[in-house]
């Protein structure tokens, strides 16, 4: 029996590691990566599929990823979400303080983004409150602008995260955050730079 659940982490592992290979081909076909945690950088590294940077990881500990030729042949073109940061209209519309924490930022225009600016996700069938399922995705794109903090020595400051490991500490210099919004009559979010 315990055979079996020791079995059945392993195939979940490989599964989750395959899904993010495709939001690591996107990022890394729109010149970005995507934080992964260390087991499916290590499952996706082995089978050649990403490559990824030990030294560059975000306050979790996860690891910065991109996908080698070999990863971004395997995901068939159809489910690679190519040129979608275009629909997205940025507007100079200011976005409450209120910031979400609930990985797919590369689709969208974070990079492009101002201080006051924002830009608006229609809900759709396929997501139909895009004011919570994009929640993780702002939050990684605040932590990657996110800088690493040194003392006055040139030293690391280190700080304990959630699950105990010790990291270095970061910065934020961009914030993203995302509330409910309506335009032209169509419900949505609303994600926008503050700082």
């Amino acid at each position: 029996m315990a055979f079996k659940r020791l079995e059945n982490r392993f195939q979940k592992a490989n599964r989750e590691a395959l899904e993010a290979l495709s939001m690591i081909v996107e990022a890394t076909l729109n010149d970005s990566f995507v934080y992964v945690t260390p087991e499916i950088s290590e499952i996706l590294s082995k089978k050649g599929l990403t490559e990824s940077s030990i030294d560059f990881k975000d306050a979790d500990g996860n690891i910065a990823t991109r996908a080698t030729q070999l990863g971004i042949d395997t995901i068939p073109t159809s489910l690679i979400k190519k040129g979608v940061r275009r629909m997205f209209e940025i507007e100079n519309i200011a976005v409450a303080e209120k910031s979400a924490r609930i990985g797919k930022a590369s689709i969208y225009p974070f990079s492009q983004l101002e201080v006051g600016q924002s830009f608006f996700v229609p809900a759709t069938t396929e997501m139909p409150e895009p004011w919570i399922t994009l929640g993780s995705c702002v939050s990684n794109a605040t932590k990657k602008y996110a800088i690493l903090v040194f003392d006055e020595h040139n030293a690391p400051v280190m700080r304990q995260n959630k699950k105990g490991r010790v990291v270095q500490c970061t910065k934020d210099v961009r914030k993203f955050c995302i509330q409910q919004d309506t335009r032209d009559n169509v419900l949505g979010a609303r994600i926008g730079r503050r700082f």
